[in-house]
């Protein structure tokens, strides 16, 4: 499963003015290139030569070599990448380790394979991390494990950090395994890693995390495909005793949590995270197939996919026994061994702008009624007559849900889903430059749906003034669809801090959702690989007229119903 394909449509505005933008090359950042085996025998004498911004860059074959430690500031790479050279332990010790680098360490394009700590108390098979941030990408990370006869604390059998800021980008990491917690990836205390665009398949975990673990820390897992991981909590991953986790625009399939909670994510220990545009499909778990957390978590849960979880006993989508923010999102076709198939959740949980359907017995359980009442209204129940409750709705058509359950008022018919995203390439731009952008469409329901995208921006100390025209997308079902804008700032735009806006929908007073973000307008010029912001009392204080920020009125291309609708923050 791709959780992040769909189409790309480019816009490009039309504009009156030429401007000239002078583009300055980067420095060289790497000195000395070193080649193994041309100038080094191993990969480990080649390291021992380096200097900071230094380069080592590996022939293809395979290098039996272990415990490499990574220079602060080396970018080790391979010449024909990972499919073809591969760093490889055998179990004498794990592959490679860095302590204390910054971000200019890169590590790039390897099969790193057999690691194994020898020490009972280990983290890392693959890699380790000791308050290190390096770049970690394209790389085959695979058959890694922190295993050991003694006791200890084992975690991370492919890559584990403990402290620091690494990036791990666009590598498979698979078939690794670890006897405490992510048998994939192991996030410990104070590391803040920016796990992205990985593919994370077939690890395993004996207690957390089959596929990551996040525990005392934080990070940013985004767009990564977590398939066919088990553990006992959390088969695709676990969140543990973790604060400002935001989980965005993955796939969790398959993953197993066969004798516990959370077949694709598990969630305990006064754990804060947050969920936006996720799709969990057929894990599978004891309780909360796709998703469980703990009752001392806090969970908000925003555009997210549920659709076949199975569990043995409860909650075939989610099981949460502490605080559930569930919105906009889908739960279809889940099952479970106890007919509480959609999601199990306690008294005074909020569940809104949700589409409900297919699920085996409940939608939705109130566990804990004595605290309050589930908050279920404004969603979509599959039938215009509501959801079946015996006494509160016996006529409903729509999902059965259980006592204690407020849903009135429901949906009458199924809302559209389709949810606004808008990624800028930078925030910060002299007159002259572009502003471009990506729109993201995402379509979380298993029907295609048409609308429009529309644009205002805010002039800083002045109004709001359209920037682009309505303008027609298809947002394929189950899918997103992209639309990359770009504008033209006048060379007499305001300096200052400029609001952007976009809304989708079918017209202006049928809105299905808004994104913004905000954006600099500074006077300087380039100098090398920085720029340089002259002081700020060249600011026009002249008033603009509508359109005249951008280099577009689009007034009177708009179409009418809404040009007098106006958009608005």
């Amino acid at each position: 499963m791709q959780p992040c394909q769909g189409k790309a449509i480019s816009l490009r505005t039309v504009v009156l003015s030429v401007a000239t933008v002078i583009c300055c090359s980067f420095p060289a950042i790497h000195a000395t290139i070193i080649r193994v085996p041309g100038d080094s025998p191993t990969i480990a004498d080649a390291m021992e030569q380096m200097m900071y911004g230094d380069t080592i860059l590996v022939a293809p074959g395979v290098y039996h070599e272990h415990d490499i430690a990574v220079r602060n500031g080396v970018y080790l790479t391979s010449e024909a990448g990972p499919e073809v050279t591969c760093i490889r332990a055998h179990g004498f010790g794990r592959v490679l380790y860095c302590e204390g680098s910054d971000s200019i360490t890169v590590i790039e394009g390897f099969m790193i394979r057999g690691g194994s700590p020898a020490s009972p108390d280990s983290f890392g098979g693959g890699i380790l991390c000791i308050d290190a941030s390096p770049t970690i990408r394209n790389n085959i990370i695979m058959k890694n494990t922190v295993f050991h006869a003694a006791p200890g604390t084992m975690s991370g059998g492919g890559i584990a950090c403990l402290g620091g800021s690494p990036s791990i980008i666009a590598n498979q990491i698979r078939w690794n395994g670890a006897f405490e917690s992510g048998g994939g990836i192991y996030v410990g205390v104070g590391a803040a890693p920016l796990i992205v665009e990985n593919a994370v398949r077939g690890n395993h975990s004996t207690c957390r995390g089959g596929g990551i673990a996040v525990e005392e820390g934080s990070a940013i897992i985004r767009d990564n495909v977590i398939s066919n991981n088990a553990a006992v909590l959390g088969g695709g991953a676990s969140i543990v005793r973790s604060t400002s986790v935001l989980i965005e625009r993955n796939g969790f399939a398959e993953n197993v949590s066969p004798v516990d909670r959370g077949g694709g994510m598990g969630i305990t220990d006064t754990s804060s995270v947050t969920l936006i545009l996720n799709k969990f499909v057929a894990n599978s778990a004891r309780n909360g197939g796709g998703l469980y957390s703990d009752a001392t978590s806090t969970v908000i849960v925003n555009g997210t996919v549920f659709t076949d979880n199975r569990v043995g006993q409860r909650g075939g989508a989610i099981f949460s026994q502490g605080n559930l923010n569930l919105d906009a999102s889908r739960i279809s076709h889940n099952a479970s061994g106890s007919s509480i198939g959609g999601v199990v959740c306690a008294g005074g949980n909020h569940i809104h702008n949700c589409v409900l359907y297919e699920n085996d017995g409940d939608a939705v359980y109130n566990w804990l009624p004595v605290l309050d009442d589930v908050d279920a209204t404004g969603n979509w129940w599959g039938d215009s007559t509501g959801p079946y409750h015996q006494l509160s709705n016996p006529r409903g058509q729509g999902e059965s849900v259980g006592s204690h359950i407020d849903f009135d008022p429901w949906e009458l018919e199924a809302p559209p889903l389709v949810l606004l995203d808008l990624f800028p390439t930078s925030t910060v731009l002299l007159r002259g430059e572009e502003l471009t952008y990506a729109a993201q469409m995402s379509n979380i329901t298993e029907e295609d749906h048409e609308g429009l995208f529309a644009a205002a921006v805010r002039i800083p100390e002045g109004p709001l003034v359209p920037a682009l025209t309505p303008t027609q997308f298809v947002a394929p079902a189950d899918s997103f669809v992209t639309l990359e804008v770009s504008h033209l700032v006048p060379q007499g735009a305001p300096l200052g801090t400029y609001l952007y806006i976009g809304k989708i929908g079918t017209s202006m007073s049928s809105i299905w959702d808004s994104a913004s973000f905000s954006f600099d307008v500074v006077n300087g010029t380039f100098l090398g690989s920085t720029f340089h912001t002259e002081a700020q009392s060249d600011v026009l204080t002249q008033t603009l007229s509508p359109g005249g920020c951008l280099p577009f009125d689009w007034q009177e291309e708009m179409p009418r119903t809404w040009r007098e609708e106006g958009i608005s923050e």
